[in-house]
């Protein structure tokens, strides 16, 4: 989402009272100030599509055994040795 202001203040001040997981970074164009923000609660489980998840949500979700997609996916290991098992029962 962005938003127009024109001047600089207005901008810093409305940066300064978002809330929440918002974030907001200001840019200069064509005689005006862009404030551009982010909602960082609204971060999507690249995995699972679960949504809702600000930037520490998400790693807990993946790291703490509670994405089941995620947990799906095997390791180059585990993959290897699947591989060698499928291999040696085609002899």
């Amino acid at each position: 989402m962005s938003l127009t202001f024109y001047s600089k203040k207005e901008a810093e001040e409305h940066i300064k009272n978002l809330e929440g997981n918002k974030t907001g970074i200001i840019s200069f164009l064509n005689g005006k100030y862009i404030v551009e923000i982010t909602d960082h609660s609204d971060i999507i489980c690249p995995f699972c599509g679960e949504k809702g998840f600000d930037k520490i949500g998400l790693k807990d979700h993946i790291r703490n055994n509670r994405c089941a997609k995620f947990e799906d996916i095997l390791t180059i290991e585990e993959e290897s040795k699947l591989r060698k098992i499928k291999w040696n029962n085609k002899e």
